[in-house]
């Protein structure tokens, strides 16, 4: 018996170290567990399920939030390090027209998708016709809240560790595909932002937009407080302006991201010396 807990250890500190070795898994096990449990509440409710019904369930909602940041935090290096390789990457020194194009490339996108869907269907009801004062403030509180801390999971953690396996497009893609599953329950919350949007709509934009945040992720040395200004920027332009069709923004999306994807090649813009310190601060 006295080996016993010796033996216990030994099972713990295997099973700690394969979670290790394979941290893009672990990161994803936990950011779909950690989300995913955080929308029970508010999902069950919206279906009816009067446990559910009070105010106070909306607190679960920080856990999709801030969901991939903490996913990240368990799945990466702890201690100084890592710490000094988030705050390396939240307070890069940028230059500005960097985060000019942050705020004024998903402004576009939204008016070029606007534009396509007038073209091509100009009877056609809004998907999302553009929100009043109070929910573009809405919007704004959102996104400030969970944006960043997505970032921090798919591009900080993610897209780091992936290209040091994979070239950017391939790493971008499988990001793009992850990040649209991992939001599939917004789309069963009855009444909620996403439950009128049409999922296979939508999907293809994530990947598309994807591309483009590896790229601008790259090409800003691996800034995130720039990609995360772009995610935060147009979701606010599409509460403000509206969505005319889901499938034109996957449209431009989509055609942005092959854009640049082909004119940076593979590696997204990412150079060979940053592939080289992509885990160290």
């Amino acid at each position: 018996m006295a080996d016993l807990p010796a033996a216990l250890q030994d099972e713990r500190d295997a099973e700690q170290n394969l979670l290790r070795r394979h941290p893009v898994v672990t990161f994803y096990l936990l950011a779909f567990l950690i989300a995913w449990t955080g929308y029970m509440p508010v999902l069950a409710a919206s279906r009816g399920v009067t446990f559910f019904r009070s105010p106070l369930w909306l607190v679960f909602l920080v856990l999709p939030a801030a969901g991939p940041a903490l996913a990240a935090w368990i799945a990466g290096p702890t201690g100084t390090g890592g710490l000094l390789l988030l705050r390396a990457s939240l307070f890069r020194r940028v230059p500005w027209g960097w985060w000019m194009f942050a705020v004024l490339a998903p402004l576009a996108m939204s008016l070029c998708a606007d534009s396509l869907s007038l073209w091509f269907a100009p009877a056609r009801s809004p998907d999302l016709p553009p929100a009043p004062p109070p929910g573009v403030l809405v919007a704004v509180v959102t996104s400030l809240c969970a944006n960043l801390w997505e970032e921090v999971g798919w591009r900080g953690f993610v897209l780091t560790h992936l290209q040091t396996k994979y070239d950017g497009r391939r790493a971008a893609l499988i990001i793009g595909v992850m990040s649209a599953l991992w939001h599939i329950p917004l789309f069963f919350w009855t009444g909620g932002p996403m439950s009128r949007v049409p999922f296979l709509a939508w999907a293809p934009g994530v990947v598309g937009e994807s591309l483009v945040l590896a790229w601008l992720f790259n090409r800003t040395r691996r800034s995130l407080a720039v990609v995360a200004l772009f995610h935060i920027a147009f979701n606010i332009f599409g509460a403000a302006l509206g969505v005319r069709s889901h499938g034109a923004t996957s449209v431009v999306e989509i055609g942005l991201g092959l854009v640049l994807a082909l004119s940076a090649g593979p590696r997204l813009g990412l150079q060979k010396a940053e592939t080289q310190a992509s885990t160290s601060p």
